[in-house]
């Protein structure tokens, strides 16, 4: 069975498509829910929760403007996001408190693998690793972070900035990692 037909058939409560649309897409949704989770059992729920909201929302998926994978990634950041926002409840950072730092180098990714890195951002605060993950993984700016998570565009800004600090210091500590070699000091 096609994903369009798992869709209008789970839209119908056909109980064996919304199973077979649980199963193609659980492990791609908890990946998601991972990186934003402080461990497996809060992935677990994230990823209840999606399942959930993407059965009551269905309806409102529409081909013609991406594939469910994509739209599915969506509505995991969201539930994410949702669990986590009691944490960013008009919080704002003073744009003096935060710096600028210059990219990432993508080398320092190929030095770990996967299960370390996410090992690694599990580690940040929920605040810290909602606004990396939303800005360095899913690619959202700090306009869009700021408007996702009710915060000030320099928060974002500024809890990107520690993220990459407390990592880099994690990295330093617990991995014994010489970061200068794979970036340009930026982690």
């Amino acid at each position: 069975m096609d994903i369009q037909s798992m869709i209008n058939r789970s839209m119908e409560n056909d109980r064996v498509a919304q199973k077979a649309l649980v199963h193609q897409f659980s492990g791609y949704v908890h990946a998601i829910a991972l990186r934003y989770a402080k461990c497996s059992e809060d992935a677990q729920d994230i990823v209840q929760d999606t399942f959930i909201r993407m059965f009551d929302k269905l309806e409102q998926y529409n081909p013609a403007l991406g594939s469910f994978k994509s739209w599915i990634s969506k509505v995991t950041v969201r539930v994410a996001l949702n669990k986590y926002k009691r944490f960013f409840n008009h919080r704002e950072i003073p744009v003096e408190t935060w710096t600028q730092e210059p990219e990432i180098q993508p080398e320092i990714y190929h030095a770990l693998d996967m299960t370390q890195l996410l090992l690694i951002i599990q580690q940040l605060p929920e605040g810290y690793r909602a606004v990396f993950n939303l800005y360095c993984v899913e690619g959202y700016n700090h306009k869009e972070i700021s408007h996702l998570l009710d915060i000030p565009d320099s928060t974002s800004r500024a809890m990107l900035s520690r993220a990459k600090k407390k990592l880099r210091k994690i990295l330093i500590e617990k991995y014994a990692f010489d970061y200068k070699q794979y970036s340009n000091g930026s982690l």
